[in-house]
């Protein structure tokens, strides 16, 4: 009966939900930092027995007691060179506190007898030239 009505109003249905959503968007806090670290916790580190190889892009790094940190894996490091084929690490050498928290790991994971690759992009900071000469790096290592 009423049919006229009923796609005008199923459009302005659509309308303010997807809206409503944006713009809860917009003013909540942003999920980057804690987040990424979290993922990169339970995606990377912490399921080991079916990731065997793992990237640490822009900057992020190793740090802590190694015997308790990240659940233990670097513990033994025979068994992580075993079970992890490639632990990748990068930053953008014009960072200076990520270059300086890279070399802070590539000392600890070397003491440790963690195998792992290091790489610093010449001349970049926390952007895309970063990422292409990471990728460019990382990936054949994958194969």
């Amino acid at each position: 009966m009423f049919d006229f009505v009923k796609e005008p109003v199923l459009t302005a249905q659509e309308f303010f939900q997807l809206s409503g959503r944006a713009l809860k968007n917009v003013f909540r806090r942003p999920h980057y930092g804690d987040d990424i670290i979290l993922q990169m916790d339970t995606i990377g580190v912490g399921s080991l027995p079916i990731v065997v190889l793992i990237g640490f892009f822009s900057g992020a790094t190793v740090s802590g007691d190694l015997d308790t940190a990240y659940n233990g894996v670097f513990k033994n490091a025979a068994d992580f060179n075993k079970r992890v084929h490639l632990l990748w690490m990068g930053a953008g050498g014009a960072e200076a506190a990520l270059i300086k928290s890279l070399d802070a790991s590539d000392q600890l994971l070397t003491q440790r007898g963690i195998k792992h690759v290091v790489f610093k992009s010449d001349a970049t900071a926390h952007e895309w030239h970063t990422w292409r000469r990471h990728f460019n790096d990382f990936a054949p290592r994958l194969f």
